[in-house]
């Protein structure tokens, strides 16, 4: 829970968002495993997350944190944007 939401009564929910090893033709290694999230990463977290807060009723959820885990099992070049959003909100 975030600190701004503490005491408010709502709740909160975020997502993780990563690629697993095997997801690409080449194998690479997972960013959290690192230690470090590229600019993308982050910014396709924030995207997730505020999309999901959108459509979630942060009162009725009360003071809970929901954490969504967004893994990609298959990349193919193309925007993963469309792709995560609807596998989310068949999630929620």
């Amino acid at each position: 829970m975030p600190p701004h939401k503490k005491g408010s009564g709502e709740g909160w929910v975020t997502a993780e968002y990563g690629m697993l090893p095997r997801s690409t033709g080449e194998r690479m290694s997972r960013e959290a495993a690192k230690g470090k999230q590229s600019g993308r990463t982050q910014e396709i977290q924030r995207l997730i997350g505020r999309s999901l807060r959108a459509v979630v009723d942060l009162k009725k959820l009360g003071e809970r944190t929901i954490q969504i885990d967004c893994d990609v099992i298959q990349a193919d070049g193309g925007n993963p944007h469309r792709q995560h959003h609807r596998g989310v909100r068949c999630a929620v």
